[in-house]
């Protein structure tokens, strides 16, 4: 059993090991944040959507998007001018994570790996993390009519090649090119099968349409056929209507009939 001299120096030690963690993590974030701070110094104002705003660098190859208190920011590469399609869906990808608070959740990402960086698991929800996000992004993409697939697939692919050659990896930033050749091809395979399920409904479609109109050509057949037997049912008692009358106005004038066409007053 401890004693109270032996049990004090265990807990002077425990909260020195957590002041020195919260150090080094307000130390690494201070230094991600000089890193991301030397790019902004080297960005030119482009335009602004909304409350973003976007800026222009020739020091990056690959577009990213960033939050500080009141402000947020997408930083895109001279080069993506080039292709104003591509740069359309860089901003649009960037816009949706400031849109899902992504660039605000990477600051609470960031000091969990540092505090916790002996945790695998922290780690491991890390990348979990930025993959939901991601492919959050790219369903939210796809599933605009404006945007084509086969663009959209062909500028991550662009985007994902130049972010390799961008030596300094931005930590408190959001990119659709922040990602390995492994995590590419699982986000390129989603969108092509996601393709497929959706072509997959267009036979059905189809085939239901065929069904509900053959129904309803069917149903009015039988109710042109039915309007039909009553019209004809009419005339014919009209018809027998008519014969009567004809066949009345007839007899009446038959010499068996005298006295009563004089009672009619004919």
């Amino acid at each position: 059993q401890m004693t109270p001299q032996t049990d004090e120096p265990v807990k002077n030690s425990s909260a020195a090991v957590f002041v020195v963690l919260n150090l080094l993590a307000m130390a690494y974030l201070g230094r991600e944040l000089y890193k991301l701070f030397r790019f902004f110094t080297s960005t030119y104002m482009y335009k602004k959507i909304g409350a973003v705003r976007v800026l222009l660098s020739s020091r990056v190859t690959s577009p990213f998007s960033f939050w500080i208190p009141g402000r947020r920011y997408i930083v895109l590469p001279y080069s993506l001018m080039n292709s104003a399609t591509h740069a359309r869906l860089c901003v649009a990808h960037e816009v949706q994570h400031h849109r899902q608070r992504d660039t605000q959740w990477v600051y609470a990402l960031l000091a969990g790996r540092v505090v916790f960086f002996m945790n695998p698991a922290m780690h491991l929800w890390h990348w979990m993390i930025n993959q939901v996000q991601e492919f959050s992004c790219d369903e939210v993409l796809l599933g605009r009519k404006s945007f084509s697939r086969e663009d959209y697939i062909g500028c991550l692919v662009e985007v994902a090649e130049n972010s390799l050659r961008q030596s300094t990896h931005l930590e408190c930033a959001t990119s659709m090119g922040f990602v390995k050749g492994h995590n590419l091809k699982r986000r390129i395979k989603y969108m092509l099968e996601a393709k497929k399920k959706n072509q997959g409904w267009l036979p059905a479609l189809v085939v239901v349409s065929a069904v509900i109109l053959s129904v309803t050509a069917y149903a009015a057949k039988d109710l042109v056929q039915e309007q039909q037997v009553v019209v004809e049912k009419e005339e014919n008692h009209l018809n027998k209507d008519n014969r009567f009358s004809i066949l009345t106005s007839t007899s009446l004038k038959h010499p068996d009939f005298k006295e009563v066409t004089d009672l009619l007053g004919e």
